[in-house]
């Protein structure tokens, strides 16, 4: 699969491969589009973005291409690979389903174009530090992350290229599995061939799909805002058998001064809480200390004078009753 690949590149790719036949279930909080796959299409998926990922590597080696080139052919590239994923796993699939022959491929190429600006504008244009992977894997440079520099094989726990890459696998894999939920959703053995069993009914299926556009909504006017204001990415990777999130520093100040409407209200927001928590908490702290002053100092100690008092009182007229003429207590009684 990688016979073109330099020694340090084919060990990272291959520890990415390892990892795909693991397993890939979802150990998040976080619904992905990939979580409706059976877990034998989940790692085909991968290893098919995976595939196609190093393949554009060695057609770029092949030609050459320049540092400076990179930024206008990234775009580009990201859709090739999900488009040529999409048609390869349609085709193990869709036709081994249905029994349909190769003619259908123009006709899925066509519904991928229909869907590939608002997938490059969502998905795949928001994948994080793109230049310095392709970087990092075509010209095995140093990763600069955040103004630290990470060394092609670097020792650490996961190698930071390999958490990129793990990232862009499995968001692209997502960006795949949206068309077909998309296009693809009401074929009956398409779904028999794909689809996990808890989300075979139309009802499921629609839950899923309403699920993910809730998600969506929830990233685009809460989640990213916040992480572009705290200075951070957050990552997929692959941990043993399952997915996980990781979130690194890098400076994000141009988008955070790109940011309009509702993101840059939610910014606002966080900032004014970030203000005010501090002063909040003080200010419950030194309310919190006064009534328990006044609870124990004062209540507290009155309660217990009160207290004592009634208890001598009682102590007294038992006091008294004891010494009492026998008689008397008798004609009282």
């Amino acid at each position: 699969m990688f016979e073109e690949t330099s020694p340090v590149i084919l060990t990272l790719l291959e520890k990415t491969l390892e990892k795909i036949r693991l397993g890939v279930k979802n150990g998040t909080n976080i619904l992905l589009e990939i979580d409706i796959l059976r877990n034998a299409k989940k790692r085909e998926l991968l290893y098919l973005v995976l595939n196609r990922f190093n393949t554009t590597l060695e057609e770029w080696r092949f030609l050459e291409i320049s540092p400076a080139e990179l930024p206008q052919r990234l775009p580009l590239a990201l859709q090739e690979i999900w488009q040529v994923a999409a048609l390869d796993f349609l085709g193990r699939n869709l036709n081994r389903s249905s029994g349909l022959s190769g003619d259908r491929e123009t006709e899925w190429a066509n519904l991928l174009l229909q869907n590939a600006g608002s997938i490059q504008g969502e998905i795949l244009a928001k994948i994080p530090l793109q230049e310095a992977l392709f970087a990092y894997f075509l010209w095995e440079r140093p990763l600069e992350i955040g103004k630290v520099f990470y060394p092609l094989g670097a020792s650490d726990r996961l190698d930071q290229g390999e958490l990129l890459l793990q990232n862009l696998l499995i968001t692209v894999a997502n960006a795949v599995t949206q068309v077909i939920l998309n296009q693809f959703w009401q074929s009956e053995s398409l779904k028999q061939v794909l689809y996990d069993e808890p989300w075979l009914s139309a009802r499921e299926i629609a839950r899923f799909r309403n699920e993910l556009s809730w998600r969506y909504r929830l990233e685009t006017y809460w989640q990213d805002p916040k992480n572009i204001f705290e200075s951070r990415y957050r990552l997929f990777f692959l941990d043993g058998d399952s997915i996980r999130t990781a979130y690194i520093y890098a400076p994000r100040q141009g988008e955070l001064q790109q940011l309009q409407g509702l993101p840059w209200l939610t910014t606002l927001a966080l900032e004014a809480r970030d203000a005010i928590a501090p002063r909040l908490q003080s200010l419950v702290d030194w309310a919190g200390r006064g009534i328990v002053y006044i609870l124990t100092e004062v209540i507290g100690k009155a309660i217990g004078l009160i207290g004592r008092g009634i208890i001598l009182g009682i102590g007294n007229v038992f006091q008294e009753s004891r010494y009492r003429n026998p008689r008397q207590q008798e004609r009282e009684f």
